[in-house]
């Protein structure tokens, strides 16, 4: 992504630093617009570097996990496990705006489509999305961000238990065997 603008001659070091530069720029707030944990918390940076931290780490525990497993990521759960990466990304981590939203809204339609199920999933992050951009773009919403933020913390425990191989929110019947 910076060979265009190292062959114009910037510094490569500012490929980098540019990135660093936005966060701080945009860092009013630590949420904007999107249904997160930050809808819950108060507006303190502080807050923001310790989440910082703790999605770093769920993140790790969940490559601890992938890799411990048998089984590999293939097939369908690769994008059960992208959808699920960008919603812990962007309701853990500070600075997110709702525009991060797109790579969910996008992937939660194509997971209903590849499994048929849970059509919450993608009712919850596109409302969510929905009511994110209408802040954005005219001044209001019709529910408050915190009641998207509550039901996208459902849909990332949802997930994350399907992909742990743990059915617990899949709604299917269990089978007695006597």
């Amino acid at each position: 992504m910076c060979l265009p603008v190292l062959i114009m001659g910037m510094p490569l070091i500012n490929c980098f630093t540019t990135y660093l530069e936005q966060t701080t720029n945009y860092s009013v707030y630590l949420t904007r617009n999107l249904a997160n944990i930050y809808t819950f918390l108060p507006n303190i940076k502080a807050i923001g570097y310790i989440l910082f931290i703790i999605t770093g780490l769920i993140f790790l525990g969940l490559l601890i996990y992938f890799i411990k497993r048998k089984k590999k990521i293939e097939g369908k759960e690769i994008i059960s496990v992208a959808l699920l990466s960008v919603l812990i990304a962007t309701y853990f981590l500070p600075f997110m705006h709702e525009r991060y939203m797109f790579m969910a809204d996008i992937l939660s339609v194509i997971w209903y489509f590849l499994y048929r199920r849970k059509i919450f999933i993608p009712l919850i992050i596109n409302l969510s999305s929905l009511a994110g951009y209408s802040i954005y773009l005219f001044g209001f919403n019709c529910l408050p961000l915190w009641i998207f933020s509550g039901l996208m913390l459902i849909v990332i425990i949802s997930l994350l238990l399907d992909i742990l191989d743990k059915k617990v929110l899949s709604f299917r019947k269990v089978k007695n065997s006597v």
